[in-house]
């Protein structure tokens, strides 16, 4: 209770990398949308294509591998085969085109 009066975040929380500045405030709100994104995620059918917080991810090392794993496997290629390609910024269409066809997430919150 010390720690939160203090705004400081207690250290058996700090599970996750976050700035050594961050306020208990400010992970208080962090960890609040991360548990949101989790419940989109849920109970969404796209699997996050249609818009993913990268910086929202408890391990987004592991989300860039099941990326590169699911398009191998939809295009039944080899995982040497794939290329983790960045667009930043695309447009609606491109967008469009990555939750449809299923070739592509959007990540914002990076």
């Amino acid at each position: 209770m010390e720690n939160l009066h203090a705004d400081v975040v207690p250290q058996h929380w700090k599970r996750y990398i976050m700035p050594p500045s961050m306020t208990a405030t400010n992970w208080l709100y962090d960890f609040k949308s991360r548990v949101e994104q989790l419940h989109a995620l849920h109970e969404g059918s796209d699997y996050g294509r249609s818009g993913i917080r990268f910086g929202g991810l408890l391990a987004p090392e592991a989300f860039l591998i099941a990326t590169q794993q699911s398009a191998a496997q939809l295009n039944a290629w080899s995982l040497e085969e794939s290329e983790l390609k960045f667009v930043f910024d695309p447009s609606a269409e491109e967008t469009q085109k990555a939750v449809e066809e299923q070739q592509g997430y959007v990540v914002h919150g990076l």
